[in-house]
């Protein structure tokens, strides 16, 4: 069995590795961004023929982003009801499946292009203090252009709290059945707990590598 002393320089090595393939990979990525256009070809909004579109519909919805998109999905198992899907941007690009490359898409046609307010103790090295608030204009809003990749439900306490304040179906307890309802949770340990589920439309799982440091053990 190796001892601790051991791992560490193979630890250091893989991290050294690690770092110097994504160092790579970013290289790359913004090479090829650069030798393209900002935005491909196949997001461009095409017209539709009018008479595909019906001229009444039972649900029409505004913004076809996270919540937008999921909405419209569940709204759509009534076979009987029609719904709108409206969207002001276009199709995602092929570098929006980069996460990498999220940063790139931001002040492009796929982002609304927000400023915040002007801000005293922030943002002190923009221009009139004012930093840039993305916000996504292309079919599944701004998951497209957050490359934070994390999943994150709330507060319970939020959810109890909107129930408290008169909204029924609103607390925690209600609003458990649907974030279990939509998730696909590939690690193990959680998939079939009371608070998770398997099978939904969103796969959450924990980063494919760790370094072997994690594992090492403290002095």
């Amino acid at each position: 069995m190796s001892s601790v002393e051991d791992l560490i320089p193979i630890g250091a090595i893989a991290e050294a590795a690690s770092q110097v393939a994504q160092f790579l990979a970013v290289l790359l990525s913004t090479i090829v961004f650069f030798n393209h256009e900002g935005n491909d070809s196949d997001s461009r909004i095409t017209d539709q023929p009018s008479d595909l579109i019906l001229d009444q519909h039972d649900f029409i919805i505004v913004g076809a982003g996270s919540a937008g998109a999921v909405l419209a999905n569940r709204l759509t198992e009534v076979d009987d009801w029609s719904v709108l899907l409206i969207e002001a941007g276009g199709d995602e690009t092929k570098k929006s499946d980069v996460p990498l490359l999220a940063a790139y898409l931001q002040l492009t046609q796929l982002d609304w292009q927000y400023k915040a307010k002007p801000q005293n103790t922030a943002s002190l090295t923009m221009k009139d203090q004012r930093c840039n608030w993305p916000r996504g204009k292309v079919l599944g809003g701004f998951c497209v252009l957050n490359h934070n990749m994390m999943y994150v439900r709330g507060n319970k306490m939020d959810y109890d709290s909107w129930l408290q304040q008169g909204n029924p179906g609103w607390g925690y307890d209600d609003v458990l059945d649907y974030f279990k309802k939509s998730e696909d949770n590939r690690n193990p340990y959680l998939g079939n707990t009371p608070y998770h589920s398997m099978g939904g439309y969103l796969t959450v799982s924990e980063a494919p590598y760790k370094t072997l440091l994690a594992d090492v053990p403290q002095k």
